[in-house]
């Protein structure tokens, strides 16, 4: 099996989930699932963050979940214990940076400086999450922060749309992108799990950013990106699909 981290990076995108029931989490994570995903990030912005986290690794034992908006290394050990795989934090705590770096826990601290960012390296990170992008300056703040940070890898969240998903993992530096627009809140409270499934669909589709252009014959083809190839591979093989089958792609 991947590495948790891995597989939110194949995925490319990282749906952020937040609850207010426990049981909620079902549906929601089996309509993301049915939309073709295999990570999820749970907040923890509500008192029923950490059944659903439990819940969800109990009910879907191949999915891939995580527990968002760490705000305290007591906060990180109760998701541990409940099942979280992957962490992920809002700032760069001090306290919570020393936890992790105490453990092999996968984790993905929030930065919004460079400092910060030092901070980070300086603990062994070297995958952090830049929040709120949009409102810091969007791709082309993560784009200057690359220059004196080459070696880090950037996760996208705040402000990040299906309208500006694809530009951003066309930069090689971004590591996966965080939405929480995919399973919004108020999908959940209206029961609206059909919009979170079609909202994963068009999300991917962005993720793979598929390009098809006009043959002479009447057909299209598809071209992608290296990365959307390797992000397709691994879709087509969650989803049974041999790497020597061949796979014919529908529509335009």
């Amino acid at each position: 099996m991947l590495e948790p981290l891995e597989n939110v990076r194949l995925s490319g995108l990282l749906p952020t989930v937040t609850v207010a029931k426990p049981e909620q989490i079902i549906p929601t994570c089996a309509a993301l699932i049915a939309g073709g995903l295999n990570v999820v990030e749970i907040t923890l912005r509500s008192d029923a963050a950490l059944d659903a986290i439990e819940l969800a690794r109990r009910q879907f034992p191949d999915l891939t979940v995580g527990a968002g908006t760490i705000l305290s290394a007591g906060q990180a050990e109760q998701a541990r214990e409940r099942g979280a795989q992957f962490f992920v934090t809002p700032g760069c705590n001090p306290a919570v940076l020393r936890y992790f770096s105490q453990t092999s826990l996968p984790f993905v601290p929030g930065c919004a400086t460079g400092g910060e960012i030092e901070q980070c390296r300086d603990h062994g990170f070297y995958v952090v999450k830049i929040f709120p992008v949009e409102q810091l300056g969007g791709l082309a703040f993560l784009k200057a922060l690359a220059g004196p940070y080459s070696d880090v890898r950037f996760v996208p969240l705040g402000g990040v749309s299906l309208a500006t998903l694809g530009q951003y993992l066309a930069y090689p530096k971004v590591f996966a992108c965080g939405g929480s627009w995919v399973a919004k809140s108020e999908l959940i409270q209206q029961g609206d799990f059909a919009a979170i499934e079609r909202n994963t669909r068009e999300a991917l589709s962005a993720v793979f950013r598929l390009a098809l252009a006009p043959m002479r014959d009447g057909e299209k083809v598809l071209t992608l990106r290296s990365q959307d190839l390797e992000r397709l591979d691994y879709y087509l093989t969650r989803r049974g699909v041999a790497p020597d089958q061949p796979v014919r792609f529908v529509g335009a």
